[in-house]
């Protein structure tokens, strides 16, 4: 599975060998993206936000975003 992070989640790109697929809330975990970045991160396949309970395979390529939160 190809990840790709934008903006400051850049350094989290990389490519991860999964042997079957997982869901899509576990992938913040496996990509080892620290706690306080992974309620607020977003995760797109095809064009399409992911739900959490939606599974991805090592054949995708996910794109990572920031959700920007404000106050």
């Amino acid at each position: 599975m190809k990840i790709i992070g934008k903006g400051i989640l850049k350094q989290y790109s990389q490519t991860l060998d999964i042997n079957e697929s997982v869901s899509s809330a576990n992938l913040p975990e496996l990509i080892k993206l620290p706690e306080n970045l992974r309620e607020n991160v977003i995760l797109v396949r095809d064009g399409r936000v992911l739900s959490p309970d939606e599974l991805v395979s090592d054949d995708d390529e996910i794109i990572l975003f920031v959700s920007v939160m404000g106050g």
